[in-house]
């Protein structure tokens, strides 16, 4: 297997980055509106 160019690494960590930041999100959001939904 090739080596990755440091392009497609940076492109990973930016994606893996992305990913993590928008899991955070959602989880937030859902703690916020999925949790009291289902209390009700």
């Amino acid at each position: 297997s090739r080596k990755k160019t440091k392009k497609e690494v940076n492109q990973m960590k930016v994606e893996i980055i992305e990913k993590g930041i928008l899991g955070g999100v959602e989880r937030s959001f859902c703690g916020v509106f999925c949790n009291p939904i289902k209390k009700l």
